[in-house]
């Protein structure tokens, strides 16, 4: 993918909270919400939404350094509190997970039930993200995480473009180890002149309205975290 010929391209990174998965449409995620919102304003920008269901920080950042920026000048990192102290999700969950197939379905039958129904029922592997389920936090793994959103910070900078952060806030209980990785995380955000973006919509009174579940924001929330970010990194386009 080439430079956005008028010059100025956002490239968004994030896992399944940015990617809407397979109950959001991809226009109703807060990427393309964000894109719309610009083009309403005239703004000379491209949104390009890089996300997968599952990722965690170290397989964003070794997508970003195996296929560049996309000659973004401007790099969205998104982050949940699950994501935190997430390792990095290897190939072997190809085929091991539903959202993971290396082929196409034989039938649209075949998709429905495999990756639909039955993960349901618990016949089969679930179809949450690898890895944002939980467990014991552990904190050797956030040190990890944080070094590697230094190293996109690194990256974009060293190809042109500012990093701003996306901090997503999750509805599940946060352990005295998670907190002290997060507040790691937007101390360095800070001291680094790296714009933070917090909604916090999980504190809201209407929380119910803006999750889909624990995890993830539905349709009303993702229009909320769009907002959001046109208004926090519009000056910086």
């Amino acid at each position: 993918m080439k430079a956005h010929p008028a010059g100025f391209r956002i490239l968004l990174l994030g896992d399944s909270v940015a990617n809407g998965g397979t109950q959001v449409n991809d226009n109703e995620t807060y990427p393309a919400l964000f894109g719309a919102l610009l083009a309403q304003k005239k703004h000379n920008a491209e949104v390009v939404n890089v996300s997968a269901g599952g990722w965690s920080v170290l397989n964003e950042a070794a997508w970003l350094k195996l296929h560049g920026t996309l000659g973004a000048r401007l790099v969205v990192l998104e982050v949940n509190d699950r994501d935190l102290d997430q390792s990095f999700v290897g190939p072997e969950i190809l085929d091991q997970h539903p959202p993971f197939p290396s082929h196409r379905p034989l039938s649209d039958l075949g998709e429905i039930l495999f990756r639909y129904a039955l993960p349901r029922t618990g016949l089969v592997p679930s179809a949450a993200d690898p890895g944002s389920t939980g467990g014991d936090f552990q904190e050797s793994h956030a040190k990890v995480t944080l070094n590697a959103i230094g190293e996109i910070k690194n990256f974009a900078h060293n190809h042109g473009a500012r990093l701003a952060l996306l901090y997503w806030d999750a509805r599940l209980p946060v352990s005295a180890p998670q907190q002290k990785a997060r507040d790691a995380l937007l101390a360095w955000a800070s001291t680094q002149e790296v714009t933070v973006i917090r909604p916090q919509l999980n504190k809201s009174a209407l929380a119910d309205k803006y999750f889909r579940d624990q995890i993830h924001p539905s349709v009303e929330g993702n229009r909320i975290v769009a907002k959001m970010l046109e208004n926090s990194l519009s000056k910086e386009i």
